[in-house]
C-alpha cells in the first residue's frame, strides 16, 4: 500500500519563509504561528520558535556584556591560549590611538605587559585559579602602574573559550602612596637632623669644655705617677667620647651628603671602614652625579649604610662590594657581599627588609634583593634621575 505524500499548506510555508527572514534580520523575539492541527510542520515551528528564544537572549547577554565591556574605564583585553589578542575595549584601543582591527593585529600581551606576565597568569588560571597582580602597561612611550586581575572565559559548554584580562590604572594611588612615605622619611630625618645638631651644640660643646679643663689640669700635677697616669686616662676617655658623639652624629646626619654628594659620603664610608681589616671594601663608581634631591640622597645612603652594618653584622663576608652608577636619565646602586647569605623567604616581618623597600618605593625607584644559603647577598636600586629633581609631582616609575 503506497503512502500519501503531506502535502504542507501554503500558510505554514510562508510562516516558515517569514521566520527564517526575521531572524536573518536579528529579529530573534519573533515568534511563527502555529495551526490548531498542531502537526508535524507544526512542531518543526515550535522548535525554531524555542531556538529564536534561546538566540535572544544570548544576544541579549552578550549585548550587554559588551556595552559593560566598553563603557569601561578600566582596560580589557581578551586573549587566546597563545596570548594573541582576539579583542579589546574602548580603553585600551583608545590609549593606544588604535582602532579595534589595528590593536589586535599590532599589540600583543609580551609587548604590554612584562615578558613573564603572561607565562605566569596563565598557568595559574589553568590551574582554575585566578590571577591578580600588580606590574607596568606599557603603551608607545607611556609606563602606566596597573592592578591587574585575569579570569577563564567559559562557553555555553562550560569548555574555555579565552581568557579576560582587566587593567586598572593604579597611578593615583601609586602617587599618594609615593607621597605618604616620602613625607615619613622625611619626617624622620628632620628629627635626626634636629638630634644630631642638638648633639653638636650641647653635648659636644660641654664635652670640648670639658677636654680643654682637663687638658689645662696638667700644670697643677705634681710628680705624683699616679695623679698622671689617672689624668691620662681620663683625656683618652673623654677624646674617645668626642670622637664617638661625631661619629653617631654623622650617622643620624651626614653633612658630607650635602656638602659633597652622594658618591663621595659613600666613598668616606667605605675609606672609614677600610682602616679595619677583616674584611675588604671596595668602592666603584662612574658618571656624574648630577642635582639630586637631598631627600633621595640620603634614602639611598641609609640603605648603603644599613646593607653595609647587616654585612659586618651577619654575613662573615670577605669581601663588601658597593657600586654607583650615573646615566643619562638614571642612577643604578649596587650593594654585594660574598658572606653565608639567608633564604628571604624566611625573613621576619621586622628584619628591616621593609625599610628598604618602602624607601626606594618612596622616590618611585626598582628594587631587587637576591640572596641564597652560601651564596652570599646582592642588592640593586634603580632611580630615574630625573624624577629626583621634580618634587612630588613626579609621575610613577615602575
Amino acid at each position: 500500500m503506497t503512502r500519501a505524500k503531506q502535502v504542507i499548506p501554503q500558510s505554514q510555508i510562508d510562516e516558515i519563509s517569514n521566520l527564517l527572514l526575521e531572524y536573518s534580520t536579528g529579529n530573534y523575539s519573533y515568534q511563527g504561528k502555529i495551526s490548531p492541527e498542531f502537526d508535524e510542520i507544526d512542531s518543526i515551528i515550535e522548535a525554531v520558535n524555542m531556538l529564536g528564544q534561546e538566540l535572544d537572549a544570548t544576544t541579549v547577554s552578550r549585548d550587554y556584556f559588551m556595552s559593560i565591556f566598553n563603557a569601561s574605564s578600566d582596560f580589557f583585553v581578551v586573549v587566546n591560549d597563545d596570548g594573541q589578542i582576539e579583542n579589546g575595549n574602548t580603553s585600551i584601543c583608545d590609549l593606544f590611538k588604535l582602532d579595534q582591527e589595528d590593536f589586535k593585529e599590532k599589540v600583543t600581551v609580551q609587548t604590554m605587559f612584562n615578558d613573564d606576565f603572561w607565562t605566569k597568569a596563565l598557568n595559574s588560571l589553568k590551574r582554575g585559579q585566578g590571577y591578580s597582580s600588580e606590574t607596568t602597561l606599557y603603551a608607545d612611550s607611556k609606563k602606566i602602574p596597573v592592578e591587574i586581575r585575569c579570569s577563564v572565559i567559559l562557553n555555553s559548554y562550560d569548555k574555555v573559550d579565552g581568557y579576560l584580562i582587566i587593567a586598572q590604572d593604579i597611578t593615583e594611588r601609586k602617587n599618594t602612596e609615593r607621597l605618604i612615605l616620602r613625607k615619613t622619611f622625611e619626617a624622620q630625618q628632620s628629627e635626626q637632623k634636629r638630634v644630631s645638631q642638638d648633639l653638636h651644640d650641647s653635648i659636644g660643646q660641654q664635652l670640648s669644655a670639658l677636654n680643654l679643663m682637663i687638658s689645662n689640669l696638667k700644670h697643677f700635677i705634681n710628680t705624683d705617677q699616679n695623679a698622671k697616669d689617672l689624668y691620662h686616662t681620663c683625656l683618652e676617655i673623654l677624646k674617645d667620647t668626642i670622637q664617638q658623639l661625631r661619629e653617631i652624629s654623622f650617622d643620624l646626619m651626614p653633612s658630607a651628603l650635602e656638602k659633597n654628594g652622594l658618591s663621595i659620603t659613600i666613598e668616606q664610608l667605605v675609606k672609614k671602614l677600610q682602616k679595619q681589616k677583616e674584611i675588604q671594601f671596595i668602592f666603584v663608581k662612574s658618571g656624574t652625579e648630577g642635582n639630586l634631591k637631598a631627600e633621595l640622597k640620603q634614602a639611598v645612603y641609609r640603605i648603603i649604610q644599613e646593607f653595609i652594618n647587616n654585612s659586618l653584622k651577619h654575613s662573615k663576608a670577605n669581601s663588601v662590594r658597593t657600586e654607583i652608577h650615573f646615566k643619562k636619565d638614571k642612577m643604578v646602586v649596587f650593594a654585594q657581599d660574598d658572606g653565608v647569605g639567608f633564604d628571604i623567604a624566611k625573613l621576619p616581618d621586622g628584619s628591616g627588609l621593609n625599610n628598604f623597600f618602602s624607601r626606594v618605593k618612596a622616590f618611585g625607584g626598582n628594587m631587587n634583593l637576591e640572596s641564597a644559603i652560601n651564596e652570599g647577598t646582592r642588592l640593586t636600586m634603580e632611580f630615574e634621575t630625573d624624577n629626583s629633581e621634580k618634587g612630588d609631582e613626579n609621575s610613577f616609575s615602575g
